[in-house]
Formats: structure tokens, sequence, C-alpha cells
């Protein structure tokens, strides 16, 4: 098994991971932790130590969704500071989102409204999901919440580097486009 990119010094957490905006009739797919944290998520996961993010999220989404990622383009690289709720602990977080085109096969895509489970072999786990109207967004509890009114919006030509503080301190600071 490969080394994840998290770490846990001095009881806080650092963690390096990928996510996917996957698309598709208005609406964004999501996922959540088993068991509930309360909380929605993009698709992906953790990047492997010596392995690329566009390694990681072609990896994750063949395990998770078994669908072929490979022409994915990067949104935005995200610095996001939180305390998380399902690992109970401050956390600073790099995520790499990327836009992903790819061809969705039927047991994505015959559910359209409610969950759905998907077996993941890896983890031998099955993982929820859910297509989420864009319009609905600002209603559901997505983290980083950011993603609510960014995915509503005119996705960016080129990647965009952002600082966000999911918390007391709140907000979301574009730094520079990369």
């Amino acid at each position: 098994m490969e080394q994840n990119l998290t770490f846990y010094p001095g009881g806080d957490r650092f963690n390096v991971r990928t996510a996917a905006v996957l698309l598709w009739q208005d609406r964004v797919l999501l996922s959540r932790d088993v068991p509930d944290a309360g909380y929605q998520f993009l698709p992906g996961g953790r990047v492997q130590l010596h392995e690329p993010a566009a390694q990681t999220i072609q990896r994750e989404l063949r395990e998770e969704l078994r669908i072929d990622c490979s022409n994915s383009r990067l949104l935005w690289v995200v610095e996001n500071f939180f305390t998380s709720a399902f690992y109970r602990r401050r956390t600073h977080e790099i995520c790499f989102f990327y836009l992903v085109k790819a061809e969705l096969p039927q047991r994505l895509t015959a559910h359209p409204e409610g969950e759905f489970l998907l077996h993941d072999d890896t983890d031998a786990i099955n993982i929820p999901f859910t297509w989420v109207p864009l319009c609905a967004l600002p209603q559901t509890n997505l983290q980083p919440a950011f993603l609510k009114t960014r995915l509503q919006q005119p996705l960016p030509d080129q990647p965009a580097f952002l600082t966000v503080w999911d918390g007391e301190e709140g907000g979301t600071h574009e730094n520079h486009f990369i």
C-alpha cells in the first residue's frame, strides 16, 4: 500500500487530495463520508507519495466510479484551512480540483434524484453519491463551502490558486492565476 500524503503533526492534520467536478444535466456529483459526517464533498481522494495529482484523480475515479477520466482539466489549486468534523482536528489541506469530462455509464446516470451507492473494491466499502442540481448548492452542506457559488459561475479558463478559510475566519481569497 502506498503512503498517502496525510500527516498528523502536533495533533492537527495536513492532507493533500484531488477532487473531481463531474457535471451532468446541470447537476454535480457529490459524495459523503461513511459514517456520515454531516456534509457532502466532490468525489476524489488522497494523493500518494510520488504520485502526480493528475494521476491521483484518474486512479480515484477508476476505483470509486469505474470511469476513465484521462480528459480532465485543472480548475483550482486550493489551500484550505478548516476544522474537520469527521476527523475532529484542525486541518490544513491542499486540494487539486479537476473538471472531468468522461463517458458516464448508465449506473451513474440512472439515479438523477436521490442517493445511490457504488462499491469501492480498493477500500471494500459502499460509497454514497448524489447528483445535486447546481441551483440547489447554496442549500447543501457542501465542503469546502466556496464551491456552492463557484460551481454556479463560469468555470475558470485557466487554473486559479485559492486560499480558503472555512470556519471562524471565513472567506475565500483568490491569490493569483497559475
